[in-house]
């Protein structure tokens, strides 16, 4: 995405789809926010050797959730995308890690409570690579153990995305975690 001094500018074109996720219409991203139309989207975890979860801090300037803390990787699946190619595409885009294999663990229906995304949450194997945020995306970011999620989830949810919330609240966070 280019910027312009803080502004970004909005050069990404996502799939519309209908209430059963499937394609009607390519549409600029900030028109299909605007709208509130149902879009794709992935969210990845990943995860390190000792099977702890990594959390990205985003960028003050985002325009959803700035500053809050955030699952590894998250992001729109682009228009003629595969779900599965943008959760590589993100997770490298955002903390420059290449994952061998992603294993989709859900899949989240669109409605006003995701901001009608249709959500395919996938999970990485055991990495070995050390993350490297992307500045323009990424502030900072950690690797959590359970317990330690489970603390900021029940003593700072405001300093936490939705989705982050969300999945863990549906106990998918770290399940299947060795491959």
């Amino acid at each position: 995405m280019a910027r312009r001094g803080k502004r970004k500018v909005n050069r990404e074109w996502l799939e519309v789809v209908d209430d059963a996720n499937s394609p009607l219409a390519v549409m600029p991203r900030n028109r299909v926010h605007d709208l509130a139309l149902p879009h794709r989207s992935v969210f990845v975890l990943l995860y390190n050797e000792q099977s702890k979860l990594y959390l990205q801090k985003r960028q003050t300037d985002k325009e959803r959730h700035p500053g809050c803390w955030d699952l590894s990787a998250t992001g729109h699946v682009l228009a003629g995308e595969a779900k599965l190619e943008a959760g590589r595409r993100e997770l490298y885009e955002e903390l420059r890690v290449e994952a061998e294999k992603l294993h989709k663990v859900f899949e989240l229906p669109g409605s006003r409570r995701t901001g009608q995304e249709f959500i395919t949450l996938y999970r990485t194997g055991p990495c070995r690579q050390i993350p490297d945020p992307n500045p323009e995306e990424v502030s900072t970011g950690m690797f959590l153990e359970r317990h330690e999620v489970e603390f900021l989830v029940r003593s700072y949810p405001h300093l936490l995305t939705p989705g982050l919330i969300t999945f863990w609240n549906k106990g998918l966070l770290f399940t299947g975690t060795r491959c």
